[in-house]
């Protein structure tokens, strides 16, 4: 889930190149998709997937928390 998100907060936002970009089958990604934008980390826009302040915010924590664990 982080992967999906780093992508989309780095321009990789369309479900293709998400789903080739994570090694996921169309059913997987299907399922983080929802997950994703169910908890309001991301948001869908005319195929698009965008990140929101929520989702950054994620990215920023689970990066300290991985630092902190190094």
């Amino acid at each position: 889930m982080y992967t999906i998100l780093s992508l989309c907060q780095h321009g990789e936002n369309r479900k293709t190149h998400i789903m080739y970009r994570c090694n996921l089958s169309y059913s997987q990604l299907q399922r983080y998709l929802e997950i994703l934008t169910g908890l309001g980390l991301l948001e869908e826009d005319g195929g698009r997937y965008r990140i929101t302040e929520k989702g950054e915010r994620f990215i920023r924590e689970f990066e300290d928390l991985r630092r902190l664990i190094e």
